[in-house]
């Protein structure tokens, strides 16, 4: 199952409700002028069984990996070239680790995720 990062509720009882899950964050950018998304980040989070403890594991864009039926290529290539399916298959085919759902995000949805959390407030002393 692919979502946005506005997933509703039911997604994440359905992840909850399984004895652990791995799920694929990607952060990409806004379309180039060739309508092509780039990923920035890629970041796996495992929840454990429990649900009381989730790991997370960065991959840099630019890791150099095998792409199912493309060979090598930066890891960000499966997601401008495939999207999701073929970064996924990307993932479960170098990590050996099935990957149960992905949630995609950008500035603007993380933007609103934090403003959903309280907001951040800063404190400049400079007038």
């Amino acid at each position: 199952m692919t979502t946005s990062a506005t997933t509703n509720r039911s997604n994440i009882q359905a992840l909850r409700d399984r004895p652990h899950a791995d799920v694929l964050i990607v952060g990409q950018d806004n379309a180039q002028s060739d309508g092509v998304t780039r990923s920035d980040v890629m970041i796996l989070a495992h929840m454990n069984a429990a649900g009381d403890q989730v790991t997370l594991v960065h991959f840099p864009r630019d890791l150099w990996v095998p792409i199912p039926g493309h060979g090598q290529h930066k890891l960000n290539w499966a997601w401008a070239n495939g999207g999701a399916p073929l970064l996924v298959q990307t993932f479960q085919g170098v990590l050996d680790v099935p990957v149960d759902d992905v949630v995609i995000t950008d500035f603007d949805s993380f933007s609103s995720t934090v403003d959903a959390l309280g907001g951040v407030t800063v404190h400049n002393p400079q007038p």
